[in-house]
């Protein structure tokens, strides 16, 4: 009897486990527009879940994210959703760092964040949150990136700017 117990238990877990894996997107280098729709079907509805997006930097950039959750009454919904930006590989033995959070479901509407002057190298969202549809739920994640002008580009722009002011001055004492 003891035997049957343990297995039942063992079934079980697993169950729960199986509810519970997160789902893992890999973009890899970040293109200038990025973006995910993630759906957790009827089976997962009543569980939490944890979604991972990986992605690399390969120069220092500004990046700006926005989540949407796709709410349908009972029918399809996601409550308590959170998205995280993290710094550092995603499942590694290392401590990331976390740049920013944001809530979000389905009346926050469209949430925009924005974050300014990364640097090179690997990052992740971790999008978490319940599924709470009866035909479980989904959410849209956008994610754009632009890299950050070097010095040299400011430079260049005060020139064009003080040439265009020195014309400008000469153009009117002309007159």
């Amino acid at each position: 009897m003891q035997l049957s117990k343990m297995k039942s238990l063992i079934a079980g877990l697993a169950l729960v486990a199986a509810g519970a894996q997160a789902q893992v997107i890999d973009w890899g280098a970040h293109d200038p527009l990025e973006g995910a729709l993630v759906k957790h079907g009827p089976a997962e509805s009543g569980q939490w879940f944890e979604d991972y997006v990986t992605f690399s930097l390969g120069q220092s950039s500004h990046l700006w994210q926005s989540t949407v959750v796709s709410n349908l009454g009972t029918f399809l919904s996601l409550t308590n959703a959170q998205l995280e930006l993290f710094q550092g590989v995603y499942n590694d033995a290392n401590v990331d760092t976390l740049l920013g959070t944001q809530a979000f479901d389905g009346t926050t509407g469209n949430l925009t964040r924005n974050f300014a002057n990364l640097a090179s190298g690997d990052y992740y969202y971790k999008v978490s949150g319940f599924v709470a549809g009866s035909l479980g739920g989904q959410y849209a994640l956008a994610s754009a990136v632009a890299p950050v002008p070097e010095p040299e580009t400011y430079a260049l722009m005060g020139l064009g700017l003080v040439g265009l002011i020195a014309a400008r001055r000469k153009k009117h004492k002309a007159q």
